[in-house]
């Protein structure tokens, strides 16, 4: 049977292909073909929703203040792609929880207390049960210097902002593949309500006017990075090695300060 969180998603999904449908008919465009990724592994999405006069990703959320996901992949992906490795990459597993047995879960609590303890040299007893044990991952808080995840994000903003708006793990050569233009509405399935930015002048921008930091929020903890109008966090939905994934989210409202 499937859960509520996957019937909604697929409604959403649904409604982004409809959405997708109707700029497709106004820009009297085509819609690309995914291919293989950089590695020839196997085949990756498109960044691209909509070939017409530029090439269109398309953002169709609830309303401009919606924060809807830009980019999701795993750590291991992500750090192949950027050469993250030794302690670096360590940190990155921690903050997202990347591991073989971290999983939301009673059952793998254990297992994730035993790797704080055993690989990580962690107590496991000075983490907070809701925020960290429970959900298998490390707040930024309790990564020993965490100050060197920002330093690579801020170092490495151009090229992450790029991974995100236009190429994610596409092969270059495939120059149909990679968005170079956003089309973003400010209601739901209104055409009319869109606001188009060039992706390459948005990158520029953000990059020139931010630095990256973390979010402290009272509730959740230190569980968000700020690349300034772009937010990164674990997924946290889900089932299974989905939920520790990389999960990059920004709003309209957000995005439009960069213009």
């Amino acid at each position: 049977m499937r859960t509520q969180a996957q019937i909604q998603g697929g409604k959403v999904g649904q409604a982004s292909i409809k959405f997708e449908n109707v700029v497709l008919a106004k820009k009297h465009g085509i819609k690309p073909v995914d291919q293989k990724d950089l590695w020839g592994d196997k085949t990756t999405k498109s960044k691209t929703d909509i070939i017409a006069d530029y090439n269109y990703s398309v953002k169709n959320p609830e309303s401009s203040s919606t924060s809807t996901q830009i980019q999701v992949c795993s750590v291991d992906r992500f750090c192949k792609l950027f050469s993250v490795t030794g302690e670096l990459k360590t940190k990155f597993d921690q903050f997202f929880g990347n591991g073989p047995n971290f999983f939301k879960g009673p059952k793998y609590k254990q297992l994730f207390e035993n790797h704080c303890r055993d690989v990580w040299s962690i107590d496991p007893s000075c983490l907070d049960s809701y925020n960290e044990v429970r959900r298998n991952r490390l707040l930024f808080s309790s990564i020993q210097n965490n100050k060197e995840i920002l330093d690579w994000f801020q170092n490495n903003m151009q090229n992450v902002l790029e991974f995100v708006f236009k190429t994610s793990f596409n092969d270059p050569k495939n120059v149909d593949l990679i968005a170079d233009r956003i089309l973003w509405v400010k209601e739901k399935n209104n055409y009319n309500s869109r606001v188009e930015m060039d992706i390459d002048s948005l990158i520029k921008n953000i990059v020139s006017k931010s630095n990256v930091i973390i979010r402290d929020h009272k509730k959740y903890g230190q569980s968000v990075i700020e690349i300034g109008p772009v937010t990164l966090q674990m997924k946290g939905s889900g089932s299974g090695a989905a939920y520790h994934d990389m999960q990059f989210n920004a709003s309209l409202n957000d995005i439009l300060k960069f213009k």
